[in-house]
């Protein structure tokens, strides 16, 4: 499928954390996350909230101030620049637009969004109609932020109304938001 990220837990695709070197999946999540943590205590990130979210608990964080879930799958997102050149054409995923993503309900997924514009972009998951009104103070997701790397955590429920996430800044939404098709 063109556009779709497969995140599901039977076929984890681009961005899951996998183990180096041949190693044990546990081991080598652990030496991911261990490397991680040196490497943010030698830099200065920006502020951000920590928890685990839904989305009556909003959960979002800059890298890495948030203990990422053992279980968790990461799915990496990335703002580009548009053609010409100014905004961003939409989120990408290995250099491909994200249009929809699929998802298992009740597994934890670790949204980490790099912004390399020298403007804002911000970051929600919600449903569509609360997104494109930017109605999003209940839902879980980062405010803007103009350049880094920021992260959502977010388990999905089963049978839960449609999800998206997207940009919420105003214009940003109609090319800025993509589905996510939660399945058992």
């Amino acid at each position: 499928m063109n556009g779709t990220i497969n995140a599901r837990e039977s076929d984890p695709g681009p961005g899951t954390l996998r183990p180096p070197f041949g190693l044990p999946s546990s081991l080598g999540t652990a030496l991911r996350l261990g490397l991680l943590v040196a490497m943010v205590a030698a830099c200065s990130v920006g502020p951000g909230a920590a928890g685990t979210g839904t989305a009556t608990s909003p959960s979002a964080t800059a890298v890495p101030s948030v203990e990422i879930p053992v279980n968790a799958t990461v799915i990496e997102l990335s703002i580009p620049t548009g053609g010409s050149g100014r905004g961003s054409s939409g989120f990408e995923s290995d250099g491909r637009r994200v249009e929809s993503i699929k998802v298992n309900a009740g597994r934890p997924y670790v949204f980490r969004i790099t912004n390399t514009l020298t403007f804002g972009h911000n970051f929600f998951i919600g449903a569509a109609n609360d997104l494109a009104s930017r109605e999003y103070d209940r839902l879980t997701g980062v405010d803007a932020w103009s350049e880094g790397v920021r992260q959502v955590i977010y388990t999905f429920e089963p049978n839960g109304p449609p999800l998206q996430f997207a940009c919420t800044l105003a214009g940003h939404y109609g090319r800025m938001h993509a589905d996510i098709v939660v399945e058992p």
